[in-house]
């Protein structure tokens, strides 16, 4: 089986994820405080939901996931306990991010993958304020 970060950087890279309004939220916050993104279960049913990060446009990172409601998430590789913490009540899914920091910036993506199709149910864009970018220009002086 084909890794889903490769799947998912993939088509985001070529805009093969479509939705019928692609549009995301976006949540400024401040170092320091906690946050929560809410997914709705836009297929009306309980399916195994994952909450996926994409930094930089090629960069995705699995969150978390779910299987059957009330059950516990589960934690992907370099995602704490302390600090991640995803719940469900049946109608909505939620990703809870304690402490957030300038690392925690990005897009997260919520959503179910099968076989033949990948459902995003919402994208949400978390802003931690106060993070600077920064672009350098070399200019030669030739």
């Amino acid at each position: 089986m084909m890794n889903i970060n490769v799947i998912l950087v993939f088509l985001f890279t070529f805009s093969w994820i479509t939705k019928s309004e692609f549009e995301f939220l976006s949540v400024v916050v401040q170092p320091g405080e906690d946050v929560t993104l809410l997914c709705p279960n836009l297929s009306n049913i309980f399916e195994h939901i994952f909450w996926y990060k994409l930094i930089d446009g090629s960069n995705v990172s699995r969150i978390s996931s779910i299987s059957t409601a009330g059950s516990e998430a589960h934690l992907f590789d370099g995602f704490q306990r302390e600090k991640f913490n995803m719940t469900s009540n049946i109608t909505n899914f939620f990703l809870n991010i304690k402490q957030v920091n300038f690392s925690d910036s990005g897009l997260y993506i919520c959503g179910t993958i099968s076989p033949s199709c990948l459902k995003i149910f919402s994208e949400t864009y978390l802003q931690v304020e106060g993070k600077n970018v920064c672009i350098m220009t070399f200019i030669s002086a030739d």
